[in-house]
């Protein structure tokens, strides 16, 4: 009888140094930030070791979504205290909470426990692009005074002048390019656009001389 008991007593220390050895407590701190851009997130996770433990599990998930999001670690292995960067992305969600959390390991045993961070998400959308409306209301005409003695010959050019006061030269008008950067105010020069050069593109200039004879650009 004596010898049996023993056996008990020796059994019973036997299982409780097995419970003595395991990670005393799930990671004491946990930090989670995250950077999103478009339909990309970006998290930044951070934890501190458990007394004893010799590594960890990280789980990440997302909730109150409307979107489903790109694999998220489910008790991954990871180092007893370090640091973690998990790249997921949603094309259709525009919002969620996500949560860290991370248990404590030594060897098999993982600590009932465990320690959770949550950081909300909210796309950020863009406001639409600005659209301005412009319109062609005259052209300019250059030089605007000319002197032509007799014998000789003058270039004259037409510049189409804008109601957001850009003046644009014609995209084959290459021969008045000088003339236009000589007369022609940096201001209007700057708010031409590609799109109302091939508006002013569409115009036929005519001109009629007293006189003389002048040529005209042959319209389309």
């Amino acid at each position: 009888m004596r010898h049996l008991w023993r056996s008990v007593i020796w059994l019973a220390g036997l299982v409780l140094g097995c419970a003595k050895a395991s990670a005393d407590d799930a990671p004491p701190r946990v930090a989670l930030d995250l950077v999103a851009a478009g339909d990309t997130v970006k998290l930044y996770v951070s934890w501190t070791a458990a007394n004893k433990a010799t590594g960890a599990q990280l789980t990440i998930t997302a909730s109150a979504t409307n979107g489903t999001w790109a694999v998220l670690p489910t008790a991954a292995p990871v180092v007893a205290g370090g640091t973690a960067a998990i790249v997921t992305n949603s094309p259709t969600a525009d919002s969620a909470t996500f949560a860290a959390c991370l248990r404590s390991t030594l060897g098999p045993v993982v600590s009932v426990g465990q320690t959770c961070v949550q950081k909300n998400w909210k796309r950020t959308l863009q406001p639409p692009p600005i659209v301005t409306f412009d319109s062609l209301i005259g052209m300019m005409i250059a030089p605007p005074s000319p002197t032509v003695l007799t014998g000789s010959t003058t270039l004259f050019c037409t510049f189409g002048k804008f109601a957001s006061g850009a003046i644009v030269l014609g995209s084959a008008d290459t021969a008045c390019a000088g003339l236009y950067a000589q007369v022609v105010p940096a201001t209007a020069r700057a708010k031409s656009r590609p799109a109302l050069v091939a508006i002013w593109d569409t115009v036929c200039v005519t001109f009629t001389a007293t006189g003389g004879t002048i040529d005209s650009p042959v319209c389309l």
